[in-house]
């Protein structure tokens, strides 16, 4: 059942701007149940407006790749991190902010191992569009980032039910790091047509972006201020 985009706006994420709102809600979450979502959803059948509370149905990184060198201890440390936090063992620090004059709003979510911060989510959420981010830490330091972006429109035949039909697409970027150096960049983009069966993520191949030397993430300047705390929109 398609539900409407503002049903589900919650939190982060997107680009930090000086005006943003300061509204920001901090909490220091126990490892309960209450948390926000342990993995993101890779499920392409997401309901309008990403959703924290979503789990993942795969990993982000597969654990049969066959690489070696950089990539497989990338792959190593994000499993390691994904086994603490899916145990509860991560201690998490919440806030949650509202965008000014625009009705979307967001979270963060910083996760600790002691006191290193090994984990950062944030999602945004505005009223046809949403972005979730996923960025694993080492030392302090992005070693790998998740990125999903997702807009929706209405479309498609005459719906059978009261809700009318909806087209959702997705993107979805993979960003592997070393030292601040951007080594691999995986791209998939797809549609889900409500309408049509169900579309899973891991059924959609991915594209390797052909990097240029000394390439960087994207949005590395922002992951410093999310490591602060401070965030808007």
């Amino acid at each position: 059942m398609k539900l409407h985009f503002k049903a589900f706006l919650l939190l982060p994420f997107f680009y930090l701007a000086v005006g943003c709102t300061n509204n920001s809600t901090k909490q220091t979450a126990q490892q309960d149940s209450d948390s926000v979502a342990n993995k993101p959803t890779t499920q392409a059948s997401i309901p309008h407006g990403l959703n924290s509370n979503q789990q993942f149905k795969e990993d982000v990184i597969k654990a049969d790749e066959k690489e070696t060198g950089l990539i497989a201890n990338i792959r190593d440390e994000y499993q390691r991190i994904q086994r603490l936090e899916n145990g509860g063992s991560l201690r998490k620090e919440m806030i949650n902010f509202n965008c000014k004059n625009d009705p979307g709003s967001g979270q963060l979510v910083r996760y600790y191992e002691g006191d290193k911060m090994v984990l950062i989510d944030y999602l945004l959420n505005s009223e046809h569009w949403g972005e979730k981010k996923r960025i694993y830490l080492k030392n302090e330091e992005a070693f790998f980032v998740f990125k999903q972006e997702m807009s929706w429109m209405f479309g498609g035949p005459p719906s059978k039910t009261e809700y009318q039909n909806t087209i959702d697409k997705i993107k979805e970027r993979r960003y592997y790091l070393n030292a601040g150096e951007l080594i691999r960049q995986l791209n998939k983009e797809f549609e889900v047509k409500s309408w049509e069966q169900k579309v899973k993520s891991d059924n959609i191949p991915h594209t390797t972006v052909k990097l240029k030397p000394n390439s960087a993430y994207p949005d590395a300047a922002t992951i410093p201020q999310m490591k602060k705390g401070i965030v808007g929109c």
